[in-house]
């Protein structure tokens, strides 16, 4: 007896044909899966991640902030100069050289600040702050018909009276002489404007404190 050869018939052709590609198949997305997730297992490490992270060219002078990095360099360096916080340098002129330079007008404006609080004329009002009239010299804690603050009097029994020095330590920075003083009031930081205030307040008195002479 003869046997004839089996021919594969297309349908087992197209079996074979899809076993493979579905085999290939399944290997590629398995291969994808552990490429993604060595992937996301090196940005959990890092802190990164590589599909986020910006390609884009950075303009010159500027970081990825937007941010000028000259500015960036000052704030790491610790150089604040151009920001509001930033303290006032301590002034070295003498005091009396200081307030020598001082404009009673001008200072009139710069106590404008201050009417909001305080009355400066003879005999004016109390408001939220005492009367001012005559200041410069005058005993600390006594103007009439006002009530002080338990700080201005515990103050007022080290200092006795408002002279040139204390008055102006008081207007720089009122927290720093008075502590727990109720006053609110940042202070005054430029010396110009604290001339001519001090210029202002000395002449409103019936005979003006002179000016130190150092």
């Amino acid at each position: 007896m003869t046997h004839k050869q089996h021919l594969p018939s297309k349908f087992e052709e197209f079996v074979t044909l899809f076993a493979g590609a579905l085999g290939f198949s399944i290997l590629f997305l398995f291969a994808l899966s552990a490429f993604v997730n060595n992937l996301y297992q090196s940005e959990a490490d890092t802190g990164h991640s590589p599909m986020t992270a910006s390609t884009s060219p950075q303009m010159p002078g500027k970081n990825s902030t937007g941010k000028n990095t000259q500015e960036t360099h000052d704030s790491v360096a610790g150089n604040t100069a151009s920001t509001p916080s930033a303290k006032p340098p301590a002034s070295t002129i003498p005091i009396g050289q200081m307030l020598a330079t001082g404009d009673q007008k001008k200072g009139a404006k710069v106590a404008k600040k201050c009417m909001a609080c305080h009355s400066f004329d003879k005999g004016g009002k109390n408001k939220v702050g005492p009367n001012l009239y005559a200041i410069v010299g005058k005993k600390i804690g006594t103007t009439k018909g006002y009530k002080y603050s338990s700080a201005v009097i515990k103050y007022a029994g080290k200092s006795d009276k408002w002279q040139y020095a204390n008055l102006v330590a008081f207007l720089k920075k009122p927290k720093s002489v008075v502590p727990k003083t109720k006053m609110a009031f940042a202070g005054i930081r430029k010396d110009k404007d604290m001339a001519n205030l001090i210029a202002f307040l000395r002449s409103n008195a019936s005979t003006p404190v002179p000016l130190p002479t150092h």
